[in-house]
């Protein structure tokens, strides 16, 4: 058959949370070391786009710590300040990518969601039916044609709830620490 397919759980995973997205996916169906590597994969390209846009995120904590220590002093009227959020013409002042950096960072986004999306969704199917087969062929040879082989299989296929959390938890702890970054330099003045 054709290593050629789609997967729309995939591809949607991917177009809206990038690899980390693809990486729940592959946890979910227990299939370890795509999703582990989806996770690094995932992890380099959040870490890059973390890194090129590295200036705009510090303003955006500066705005945000300056709201808040506004809040805790009790100078309500700071919180309100416009200064703090919109410049001389009334456009946003912090949190826009501006540069030839974001621009990187936006395509580098576009590549990752849609053509990588495209790409791993062509091919998920193939991958997951060659691991299903492997892990029948490994199952029959361990145990041949038992009930105990019918047991093992079910155990080491099929999908994993508490995997799937697994993949979201990453998702969001890499996600956080990508925002809690620059929001650590901003406060700490670094």
């Amino acid at each position: 058959g054709s290593k050629v397919s789609w997967c729309w759980p995939v591809f949607l995973l991917t177009a809206f949370l990038g690899f980390l997205g693809t990486a729940i996916w592959f946890f979910y169906r227990k299939m370890f070391k795509p999703a582990i590597a989806f996770v690094i994969a995932g992890a380099l390209v959040l870490g890059v786009q973390t890194a090129l846009n590295f200036d705009n995120n510090i303003e955006a904590a500066k705005g945000l710590v300056s709201s808040i220590e506004s809040i805790f002093s009790g100078n309500l009227d700071d919180v309100a300040n416009p200064e703090l959020f919109f410049d001389e013409e009334g456009e946003p002042a912090i949190g826009e990518p501006t540069g030839i950096l974001a621009l990187i960072s936006e395509i580098l986004d576009t590549a990752e969601t849609l053509v990588g999306g495209a790409v791993v969704a062509m091919f998920a199917l193939h991958i997951y039916k060659k691991h299903a087969v492997a892990k029948i062929k490994e199952q029959r040879e361990k145990h041949g044609e038992t009930a105990y082989y019918l047991y093992t299989l079910s155990l080491s296929g099929g999908t994993s709830g508490g995997m799937l959390a697994l993949g979201i938890i990453i998702f969001v702890a890499l996600s956080n620490l990508a925002s809690a970054i620059p929001a650590f330099f901003a406060i700490s003045g670094i």
